[in-house]
C-alpha cells in the first residue's frame, strides 16, 4: 500500500510539472488564448491588450498554484519514502522481538515453583470463579442469543436436538451397513462412504451441545466476557475432543473398524473401553485449561482499563464528567470502576491451571499406560507389512515408554514452573494424536476402497469366466442347454481364495503409504515448528572448538543433536525414496528395467553423498579434512576416465573418418553381424541370431576389424563339394556351371567358376566360386546353390563318395599271471 502511495504521489508530480510547463512564456500563453477567445473582426486593439493582461495575471496565478502543487507532491513522496523506510526498521525491530520470545519463550518460568502457598491464592480465584453472580451473565448471554439472533438459534438447536433424538436410528442403521460390509462378497464402496457420515453424526451427537453453547456465548455482542471466554473455551473443547470422539464411535460393533477396516477386537475393544472413560474425564479439564487462559486475560485487560481511566479521572480534577459512569464518582465509586472480578495476583490462574493440566496429565498417562501396554494394548495384534514382527515389537515398546514418560516431564515441568511450555507442548501432542487419529481413519479408508475395487475387478473376471462357460455348454450340448447363467456357472466371492487386504494391489499399498507419510510429514512440521527456533537455546552448551578460516567456531549440543537428525534423515531416505521415486515418475516412464534400476542407483549415491555433506555441515568440519577422500575420488575418476574418454575419442573418430557405419556387416572376434549403433563409448553389432556385441570403440580403432560392406557389398561364394575317383571333372565342371546358372542372385561379372582343387583321400575335390551383390540373403543363396548343385549330381548319377576307415582289432596277449 506504502508503495502504491508512492507511485501515486511521484504521478501527481509529473502531471504538476507537465500542465506548468505549458506556462512557460505566460505573454505567448496570454496572446493565444485572446485570439482564441476574441478574433480580430470584433474587437479592438485596447481590448485586447486589456484582455490580455487579465489573462496573464490568471496564468501566472496559476503557474504559482501549479509550482505549488508541483512541491507539494515532491515534498509528499518524499515524506512517504520516509515513512516507508522507518517502517522497514519498525519491521525489522518487530521480527527480531519475535525472533527473541520464539527463542526464549518456552525456557522462560511462567509461574513459581508449586508448593503448599498456592493452596490459599487458588481457592480465591475458585471462589471467583463460582460466583453465582459470574454464571448469571452466562445465563442472561444464552438468553440474549436466542432474543437477537431467533431463527440461526433455533435452527441450530433444533439440529443438536435432533442428533440425540435420533441416535437409536443412526445406531440401528450403522449395524445394518456393518452386516452388509462385513461380508467378503461387498463389492459397494458407498456403504463405507454411509458409515462415514453416521459415525460422525454420532459423534457430532455427543458434542454438539458444546458447539451450541460455545456459538450462543461468542455470537451475541452483548455477552460479558466471562460468557465470551466460555464460549470459546467450549467450542475449542469441542474441537479438541471430536476426534476422540469419532475414534470411539469408530471402535463400535458393526462399525467401521470392525466391519470395514477389519481391525483385531482386541484393538477394537481396548480403545472404546478407555475411550469411554477417558473423554467424558478428560474434556472437562482440556476446557478448564482452555478456559483459564481466556478468562484470565480478558479480566486482566479490563481491569487496567478500568484502573487507567480511574487515574486519569484524578489527575484531571477539573473534569465535571467521568467517561464511564457519567458522573462525579467519590472514592467508593472510584473503587467500583475497577472490574469486581479481582485477582489474587497474578500468577493464581497460573497456578490454578496447573492443578488442572497436573490432573490432566495423571489422566492421560493411565489411557495410554492401558491402551499401549506392550502385554495387553492395541499394539499386540498389530501386524505391519512394512516391518517385522520383532521390529514392531520394539517400536511399541518406543511408544509404550514415550507415552509414559513424556507425560512425566510435563508435570515435572509444569510443577517447577513452566507452565506455559508444559502447555504448548501439550496442545501440539494433543494435535499430533488428534492427526494420528485422522490418519489412521483415512487411510484405513483407503485400503478398504482399494479390497473393494479388487473384489469388483475379481467379479468381474468370474463373470467372464462363467459366460465363457456357458457359450461353451451351449456349443456343446445346442439347444439342450437351458436355464439361466447363473444355473451353468455360479459367482461366489464368498470362497474366493486371496480377497483379504494383503491381497489388494503392492504398488496401490505403497503409493497410498507414500501419499499419507508425505502428508503427515508437513502436517507435523507445521505442529512443531516452533520448537525450531526454541532449540537455539542449546547453542549455549558447547561441546567443543573449531578454527575455520581463523575463527573459532564452537560444536554446540544442538549441532550434534541436527547432525544426528540428519544422518537418520539420510539412512530412512536412502533406503525409501529411490523406491517412492520408481513407484511414482521412473514406472510411468518408457523406460526398461534396468535404465530404472540405474537411475535409482544414481539418485541413492547423490542422496547418501548430500545428506553426508549436510549432516557434517552441521559439525563445523572444515573441508580441509575431505582432502584425502577427494584425492580418493580423484584417483578413482582418473582411471575411470580413462578409459571413457579413451572410447569417447574413438567414437568421434569412427564417425568421422567411418571405417565402420550403422548397417555394415562386419566380424569381430569371430562373430559376424550387422552394426546397429554407434555410441559415445561402444559400438553395438547384432549377429543373424540377433544376439548383441557390444564392442569398445577403442578396439575397433585400435584392433582388426573385417567389413564385409566397407567399400562394395559384392562378396563371393566359395562352396567345396567331392565327386567320387573315376568321374570327368571336365563334365563336373560343365554340369555344375549349368545347375547355377538359373539362380538370379549370382552376378554375371565376375562368371561363377568351378575349379578341381586337389585329389583327396577318398574323392576329388572341387570348389564352385561365385559372386553374389547382397550380404542378407547370403545364407539363402548358399543353401540353393548346394541344392542344385546335389540335384544335378544325382540326375547324373555321379556319386559324392563319404571317407572310408579300416579298422584292425588286435586282441590282447594272453596273460598267465592270477589276478588276486
Amino acid at each position: 500500500e506504502r508503495n502504491q502511495q508512492i507511485a501515486d504521489s511521484e504521478i501527481a508530480a509529473f502531471r504538476w510539472e507537465d500542465e506548468l510547463a505549458k506556462f512557460s512564456s505566460v505573454p505567448d500563453a496570454a496572446t493565444a488564448a485572446v485570439e482564441l477567445l476574441a478574433p480580430k473582426d470584433n474587437s479592438s486593439l485596447q481590448e485586447k491588450q486589456q484582455l490580455e493582461s487579465e489573462v496573464g495575471e490568471l496564468f501566472n496565478l496559476r503557474k504559482d498554484i501549479l509550482a505549488r502543487l508541483k512541491r507539494l507532491a515532491d515534498e509528499k513522496t518524499q515524506e512517504l519514502v520516509l515513512i516507508k523506510a522507518e517502517q522497514k526498521q519498525l519491521i525489522a525491530a518487530c521480527e527480531s522481538y519475535e525472533s527473541l520470545i520464539d527463542e526464549n519463550i518456552l525456557w522462560v518460568r511462567s509461574a513459581p515453583i508449586a508448593s503448599f502457598a498456592d493452596v490459599s491464592l487458588i481457592s480465591g480465584v475458585a471462589e471467583d470463579l463460582a460466583a453465582p453472580a459470574r454464571w448469571q451473565t452466562v445465563l442472561d448471554a444464552i438468553v440474549a442469543s436466542y432474543k437477537n439472533r431467533m431463527l440461526t438459534s433455533m435452527l441450530l438447536t433444533l439440529i443438536v436436538v435432533a442428533l440425540l433424538i435420533f441416535r437409536e436410528q443412526i445406531k440401528a442403521t450403522l449395524n445394518l451397513s456393518g452386516e452388509k460390509a462385513i461380508k467378503r462378497s461387498c463389492r459397494d464402496f458407498g456403504v463405507t462412504v454411509t458409515t462415514y457420515i453416521l459415525t460422525l453424526a454420532m459423534a457430532f451427537a455427543v458434542l454438539a451441545p458444546l458447539a451450541l453453547v460455545g456459538w450462543l456465548l461468542t455470537n451475541n455482542p452483548k455477552s460479558s466476557l466471562f460468557a465470551v471466554s466460555l464460549g470459546k473455551a467450549c467450542f475449542s473443547t469441542f474441537l479438541t475432543g471430536l476426534p476422540f470422539e469419532i475414534l470411539r464411535q469408530t471402535c463400535r460393533e458393526n462399525g467401521l473398524a470392525h466391519s470395514h477396516f477389519a481391525w483385531t477386537e482386541r484393538t477394537r475393544k481396548v480403545l472404546r473401553n478407555n475411550l469411554t472413560w477417558f473423554v467424558p474425564v478428560g474434556l472437562p479439564l482440556i476446557a478448564l485449561l482452555t478456559w483459564l487462559p481466556l478468562v484470565s486475560s480478558d479480566y486482566h485487560a479490563v481491569k487496567s482499563d478500568a484502573n487507567a481511566m480511574a487515574v486519569a479521572w484524578l489527575e484531571s480534577p477539573q473534569s465535571t464528567e467521568l467517561p464511564v459512569a457519567g458522573a462525579n464518582p467519590n472514592n467508593s465509586q472510584l473503587a467500583a470502576l475497577a472490574p469486581t472480578f479481582e485477582f489474587s495476583g497474578s500468577n493464581a490462574w497460573n497456578r490454578l491451571g496447573r492443578v488442572f493440566l497436573l490432573v490432566l496429565l495423571l489422566v492421560a498417562q493411565i489411557f495410554t499406560f492401558r491402551t499401549l501396554h506392550p502385554n495387553h494394548g492395541v499394539l499386540i495384534d498389530s501386524s505391519s507389512t512394512a516391518f517385522s514382527q520383532g521390529t514392531w515389537q520394539r517400536i511399541g515398546y518406543i511408544l509404550f515408554v514415550g507415552a509414559i514418560v513424556i507425560p512425566l516431564v510435563l508435570m515435572l515441568m509444569a510443577i517447577v514452573g513452566y507452565y506455559f511450555s508444559s502447555i504448548q507442548i501439550g496442545k501440539s501432542l494433543l494435535t499430533t494424536i488428534a492427526l494420528a487419529i485422522g490418519v489412521a481413519i483415512v487411510y484405513s479408508g483407503a485400503m478398504r476402497f482399494l479390497l473393494v475395487r479388487r473384489r469388483h475387478l475379481r467379479y468381474e473376471q468370474l463373470v467372464h469366466q462363467r459366460n465363457q462357460a456357458r457359450l461353451a455348454l451351449e456349443k456343446k450340448g445346442g439347444a439342450d442347454v437351458v436355464g439361466s447363467p447363473a444355473e451353468v456357472i455360479d459367482i461366489d466371492l464368498q470362497n474366493d481364495p486371496g480377497l483379504d487386504i494383503t491381497d489388494v494391489s503392492r504398488q496401490a499399498r505403497e503409493l497410498t503409504n507414500v501419499i499419507f507419510l508425505m502428508i503427515s510429514a508437513v502436517i507435523l512440521l507445521g505442529i512443531w515448528q516452533y520448537l525450531l527456533p526454541a532449540s537455539k537455546i542449546m547453542d549455549d552448551w558447547r561441546l567443543w572448538s573449531i578454527s575455520l578460516d581463523g575463527k573459532i567456531e564452537a560444536v554446540t549440543i544442538r549441532d550434534v543433536l541436527f547432525s544426528s537428525l540428519m544422518f537418520l534423515v539420510t539412512y530412512f531416505g536412502v533406503r525409501n525414496i529411490p523406491g517412492m521415486l520408481e513407484l511414482i515418475l521412473l514406472q510411468k516412464l518408457p523406460l526398461d528395467a534396468g535404465a530404472r534400476y540405474a537411475v535409482t542407483s544414481i539418485f541413492r549415491y547423490i542422496l547418501l553423498v548430500v545428506g553426508c555433506i549436510f549432516a557434517l555441515g552441521y559439525l563445523k568440519i572444515p573441508w580441509s579434512n575431505y582432502s584425502w577422500l577427494v584425492a580418493a575420488i580423484s584417483v578413482g575418476l582418473g582411471f575411470g576416465l580413462q578409459e571413457i574418454v579413451a572410447n569417447f575419442v574413438s567414437g568421434l573418430i569412427l564417425l568421422l573418418e567411418r571405417p565402420v557405419r550403422v548397417g555394415d556387416v562386419v566380424t569381430i572376434d569371430g562373430t559376424t553381424g550387422v552394426v546397429s549403433r554407434i555410441q559415445m563409448r561402444a559400438t553395438t553389432v547384432t549377429n543373424w541370431d540377433n544376439q548383441e556385441l557390444v564392442v569398445p570403440n577403442k578396439d575397433l580403432i585400435s584392433g582388426k576389424l573385417l567389413n564385409w560392406t566397407l567399400s562394395s557389398v559384392v562378396n563371393r561364394i566359395a562352396l567345396k563339394f567331392g565327386v567320387a575317383y573315376g568321374t570327368d571333372p571336365e563334365h563336373v565342371q560343365k554340369i555344375v556351371i549349368d545347375a547355377i546358372s538359373s539362380n538370379r542372385a549370382l552376378l554375371k561379372e565376375p562368371p561363377p567358376v568351378v575349379t578341381f582343387e586337389e585329389f583327396g583321400d577318398s574323392s576329388l575335390n572341387f570348389t564352385l566360386r561365385c559372386c553374389v551383390s547382397t550380404i542378407e540373403r547370403r545364407w539363402i543363396i548358399v543353401h540353393d546353390l548346394n541344392v542344385a548343385i546335389n540335384q544335378a549330381l544325382a540326375t547324373e548319377n555321379i556319386s559324392i563318395p563319404f571317407p572310408q576307415r579300416d579298422v584292425h582289432l588286435i586282441p590282447p596277449e594272453p596273460n598267465n599271471q592270477t589276478d588276486v
